[in-house]
């Protein structure tokens, strides 16, 4: 009877053991590390756990998903206080064929036309006799 009870402790405790850590997850904002230091476990213990126990690894989705709610609903915040940075992220994201967040930059010679490459590479050579030592005879 004794064993029973041995191992209904441990179970116990290991219970109590995440219970610990998925507060402290959740208090530090998902921050692995940090939270592991709080439960006082390993960065592996969490990542075993994680994989070994379903449940375990249904709550920590949990709080990773209720973190990302509360993002969300900061960057909602952000939009209706109209910062900009916010509305640009959001469109970005939401509208990516409408919004994008690319910059094309265009290399044209004199008053747009084409650049002349033998020009260029004349005047790089000139550039590099200029800085490269003579030998002395």
């Amino acid at each position: 009877m004794e064993n029973s009870n041995n191992h209904f402790d441990k179970k116990y405790r290991l219970a109590q053991k995440k219970q610990v850590f998925l507060e402290a997850f959740e208090n530090n904002m998902c921050h692995v590390s940090k939270s592991c230091r709080s439960a006082s476990i390993s960065r592996q213990c969490y990542y075993d756990w994680r994989g070994q126990d379903k449940e375990f690894n249904s709550n920590c989705d949990d709080v990773e998903f209720g973190l990302i709610d509360l993002a969300e609903n900061q960057l909602l915040t952000n939009i209706k206080k109209g910062k900009e940075a916010s509305l640009f992220f959001y469109l970005c994201n939401k509208l990516p064929n409408k919004w994008r967040n690319i910059q094309r930059i265009e290399h044209t010679g004199k008053e747009g036309a084409a650049i002349e490459l033998s020009d260029i590479r004349t005047k790089l050579i000139s550039k590099l006799d200029s800085i490269t030592p003579t030998e002395e005879t």
